[in-house]
């Protein structure tokens, strides 16, 4: 939270990705808090263009859009880069979240205009798992009867 207050429409937020670690759930839940839509695409082929209309209905409405595995779709990071530094409106709830691995190629550009953080996995395997089966509760297990 304390990290959206210092964020401004234009400063995408990036966090690093550690082995085992997801902030999808906290991301998502900050949004609720709000009241805030999130969309969120999974980087990969060809879903560059999907992220590109998120990005795009974001900036007009202000949703939040969350781009997770930026690692897996470079290229568009530089298009991102352009359109939060150099869009003459965008709406000043909009922000962007973004989830990457450590990647040698990732635009620097981007790294330097944004909030970097990471999310540390849980430690052990107990809380591991517990973290990766939270969502799981009795109403969808009952449905896979």
């Amino acid at each position: 939270e304390v990290m959206h207050t210092e964020s401004t429409e234009r400063t995408p937020l990036i966090c690093i990705l550690s082995m085992g670690s997801d902030p999808t759930d906290l991301i998502l839940a900050l949004a609720k808090k709000k009241k805030k839509e999130v969309q969120s695409v999974s980087m990969g082929q060809g879903q560059e263009v999907i992220a590109r209309r998120y990005v795009s209905t974001g900036v007009t409405t202000g949703s939040w859009v969350l781009l997770q595995n930026t690692h897996l779709g470079l290229k568009y990071l530089l298009e991102l880069e352009e359109v939060v530094g150099k869009s003459e409106e965008i709406h000043t709830e909009f922000r962007v979240w973004i989830t990457a691995e450590p990647h040698p190629k990732f635009p620097i550009g981007l790294l330097q205009i944004s909030i970097k953080f990471t999310n540390e996995a849980p430690a052990g395997m107990k809380a591991g798992m517990k973290r990766s089966y939270a969502w799981i509760n009795q109403d969808m297990l009952d449905t896979v009867q």
